[in-house]
């Protein structure tokens, strides 16, 4: 995520010039040694007039966001804002400290009332959209990314914004257009290098997701979150010592040790060696009691080893320690399917796609859930519907609406959905069997034929599988 003072430095130079009163000078200067003193001093001046203590407690509140103390900045601005209301700054820079102290609601209400004041102002948006991605509300941060490059088509800020919003959206080429024009403009900001890197890893194109990071590295050596993206992409093209090297090494990191051992256990868990995973979870919560994260990659690991049980109840206290955690609820969703307990991965998915609306997998999944438990099969074909319009070539999806077109006893429809399917991966066995029954029910007993037997030779359970998948198709 691009750095929030970069957006506070860009609102700061679009704000109309208010020259204070003289004895506020240095309280307002850029370049005073010690701000916080001299304005702290400045606003409990004597017979200071409402609106100019409101803006030197706007400053101070900047001045302590900029040092992310959410706590000393939010006592400010409160003031400052109880003293002038329709202090757009004020708002800006407390929606900064909302999010900074996790309060991300009231966050987005700031921001949202800073735009209704200052419609015009462009920053304001770009503050908005990054504050949608934060809470994976992709489509509305590019909205609002697209609505502040109508006021300034050269951000930056904004161009890098929705880059990484695109990233998430599945939009790779987009994502890395926008990162690389954003460069063009402010070539040096390490944090939009780094996010074009996440998006050519995204697309696999790891060498030149490794350029960026080292980009991002040279500027800013002591950058843990261009090491930990080195790390994953090493992880990706299985160089896997170099992973653990880079995650290894961010252990050392006075406040973010717990980081590098995260990674390194999803290091050791892509490498199937479980037990050094467990471990480097463990060293996680040592050097960070109660951290959610650590309990979902205990998840994953028994999630890997097929313990699909045994994953339920890490991502459960995952859950139960971080009540937003979208992909514990995914993962743990994953592991009740697994364990034929459609009712409750039904449950985890409703919570996942209220979460996160924009991700075509959650719909895809529920699709799938509905239909295995043989009911809501309008709202199925919605969701399966969905996935495929955040994700047109989203085979997977196919592959669900053709099984729920063909219990529904929409032959045609079913046919044609696996066939799509088939186009990706025409050798995929429960594709070319649902493929087979559709033909067989239209009257076409020789290609359905065809398509089972094939479907056989890919497949020897395909018939066992297909029986516990089909069952209660109509007519069928």
């Amino acid at each position: 995520m691009l750095g929030f003072a970069i957006v506070v430095a860009t609102l700061s130079a679009t704000s109309p010039a208010q020259p204070p009163p003289e004895a506020s000078q240095s309280c307002f200067a850029l370049n005073t040694t010690d701000p916080i003193s001299i304005c702290q001093t400045y606003v409990q001046t004597p017979g200071l007039l409402d609106a100019d203590r409101a803006r030197g407690l706007t400053r101070l509140g900047h001045l302590y966001v900029d040092k992310k103390d959410a706590a000393d900045a939010l006592t400010v601005l409160n003031e400052a804002i109880r003293l002038s209301p329709d202090n757009a700054e004020a708002l800006f820079y407390r929606a900064f400290a909302n999010s900074i102290a996790g309060n991300k609601d009231a966050a987005m209400a700031d921001v949202s009332n800073a735009i209704t004041l200052r419609p015009n102002a462009a920053p304001l948006y770009a503050l908005r959209g990054m504050m949608y991605s934060m809470s994976n509300h992709y489509e509305l941060a590019v909205a609002d990314f697209n609505h502040g490059l109508s006021m300034d088509a050269n951000s930056a800020i904004a161009l890098c914004g929705r880059g990484e919003a695109e990233r998430h959206l599945g939009q790779y080429d987009a994502a890395i257009a926008d990162e690389t024009q954003s460069l063009t403009l402010k070539p040096n900001e390490a944090s939009c290098i780094l996010e074009r890197g996440n998006a050519y890893q995204a697309k696999g194109q790891f060498d030149l997701a490794l350029a960026d990071a080292n980009a991002a590295l040279k500027l800013k050596p002591d950058y843990p979150d261009a090491l930990l993206a080195r790390g994953a992409t090493y992880r990706l093209m299985k160089r896997y010592d170099d992973a653990l090297a880079d995650h290894r090494a961010l252990t050392a990191a006075p406040t973010l040790g717990f980081v590098g051992y995260l990674a390194m256990g999803e290091d050791y868990t892509a490498m199937a060696r479980f037990d050094d995973a467990i471990a480097a979870y463990n060293s996680a919560l040592t050097a960070k009691p109660g951290l959610a994260e650590a309990y979902f990659g205990m998840g994953e690991v028994a999630f890997r080893k097929k313990d699909y049980a045994g994953a339920i109840q890490p991502f459960t206290q995952a859950i139960r320690l971080k009540p937003d955690y979208t992909d514990a609820y995914g993962r743990r969703a994953s592991s009740y399917g697994q364990s034929h307990d459609i009712e409750h991965a039904l449950a985890d998915l409703n919570t996942y796609v209220t979460m996160r609306p924009d991700d075509a997998w959650g719909y895809q999944a529920r699709c799938w859930s509905r239909t295995l438990l043989g009911r809501e099969y309008d709202q199925a074909i919605t969701d399966c519907n969905k996935a495929l319009t955040l994700k047109p070539d989203y085979y997977d999806a196919m592959d669900a609406r053709g099984f729920l077109n063909l219990r529904m006893g929409h032959d045609q429809q079913a046919a044609d959905d696996f066939s799509l399917r088939l186009k990706d991966q025409p050798n995929r066995a429960t594709s070319l069997y649902g493929r087979g029954l559709a033909k067989r029910h239209l009257g076409d007993t020789a290609g359905g034929d065809a398509d089972v037997a094939a479907a056989r030779a890919v497949d020897p359970l395909i018939d066992t599988y297909y029986r516990f998948l089909a069952a209660g198709t109509p007519g069928k």
